[in-house]
């Protein structure tokens, strides 16, 4: 194989299974095993650019990474992001469970936050 297969070998990776597991004692259920879609770097660019334009404006960027990043095991999205009714689903659901949720799809897509390294 040479450079160029190697790297287009690596479309289309499988989603990684997570458990979000809340917290019972607080009465914040957990969501139980779900799946991270890996974000391609075109997805990441247009989100970026949707984040640029939104500041100063009431765009749910944490809803909308919720959106694009939760999927079912075979990749399928479970909210779509240009959906406002998904987006405020979302936006309605636990903070505690949504960061949860959130640290997972960082960790796999390799991104790097401030105390989530």
């Amino acid at each position: 194989m040479n450079v160029r297969e190697l790297v287009l070998a690596s479309l289309n990776p499988a989603p990684v299974a997570v458990e979000i597991k809340g917290n019972p004692e607080l009465g914040v259920p957990g969501w139980g095993t779900v799946y991270v879609r890996v974000l391609t770097a075109g997805e990441v660019t247009k989100a970026q650019e949707e984040n640029t334009k939104a500041r100063g404006g009431d765009k749910p960027t944490v809803a909308r990474f919720v959106c694009r990043t939760l999927c079912n095991e075979d990749g399928t999205r479970v909210f779509d992001v240009n959906k406002n009714e998904d987006v405020t689903n979302v936006m309605d659901l636990p903070w505690l469970s949504v960061m949860e949720f959130v640290r997972e799809a960082n960790r796999v897509n390799g991104v790097e936050t401030a105390g989530n390294p």
